[in-house]
């Protein structure tokens, strides 16, 4: 895939994403009004950036003294990790990645594929709600699957996931760190076009299905460094963290959307 596609895909997944969810978020809202409930600031309102902080400190922060920060603040082995990080040659991520454009053809991000190896997969694009991830994991279920995805020759074990190995039905996420409406999904805020943390999807997924046993959520990588030139140093972050403390894997990834402006900007 091009880098000309890398910036229309995400471009056209932005606007499709905008306006479904900007459709969610005016039903939420119109529910919460008739409810009598307040919820604070309506949700169609513009949410303004985080203004950067105005130090000498934060304009010389490097992306890995962030990375280092973060794994010292969740008290991981931090020499061991960044040592991992200097020798990483980032094979995980870019394999995730070239592996998808191989198999499934560019992607925008996020993307997701709902399903298991016995009835293929049901793509869904872009930073969708509740409901969508819903509609087809009962699909899956009830084995009303038509012209379903295949994801032969993309490795699901191994990876970092939340949730047992033997749930009946995969969610697989194809992540970019920089990505904003990756961030959003996750529940972190990091676009003022749409509130889509405010909906708590990924919490959702995860207290309804994945806690349950019903799901098994699986990340994959999908750096696209000419859209965001410091994401391929955070997945690689990542990944040495999945390497050597992987029970912390998904408090690293948080905490990665958490400081996304700090080690982008780097």
């Amino acid at each position: 895939m091009s880098d000309e596609d890398e910036d229309t895909q995400e471009d056209k997944q932005g606007f499709e994403i905008e306006l479904g969810v900007k459709q969610m978020v005016i039903l939420s809202a119109a529910v919460s009004l008739l409810a009598g409930f307040s919820a604070g600031t309506a949700f169609g309102a513009s949410i303004a950036p985080e203004p950067a902080a105005d130090t000498k400190d934060s304009e010389e922060e490097t992306p890995k003294d962030v990375f280092r920060q973060i794994s010292n603040d969740l008290e991981l082995d931090t020499e061991r990790v960044m040592q991992c990080y200097e020798n990483s040659s980032n094979d995980e991520a870019i394999q995730d990645r070239d592996n998808a454009v191989r198999n499934l053809g560019g992607l925008g991000t996020p993307s997701f594929f709902v399903g298991n190896r016995e009835k293929g997969f049901i793509k869904i694009s872009g930073a969708q709600t509740l409901p969508r991830f819903e509609e087809a994991i009962g699909r899956i279920q009830n084995g009303s699957v038509e012209n379903a995805t295949s994801l032969e020759g993309i490795e699901l074990e191994g990876e970092p996931s939340k949730g047992s190995p033997d749930a009946p039905v995969k969610v697989v996420e194809y992540n970019e760190f920089g990505c904003p409406f990756c961030a959003e999904w996750n529940g972190f805020d990091a676009s003022s076009r749409v509130p889509i943390d405010r909906l708590q999807i990924a919490d959702s997924l995860e207290s309804q299905y994945v806690e349950s046993g019903e799901v098994q959520l699986i990340s994959k990588d999908y750096p696209a460094p000419r859209l965001h030139p410091n994401g391929p140093m955070a997945h690689k972050a990542a990944n040495c963290v999945y390497r050597h403390e992987e029970d912390s894997y998904w408090e690293f990834h948080d905490r990665l959307f958490e400081n996304r402006d700090r080690w982008m900007r780097g």
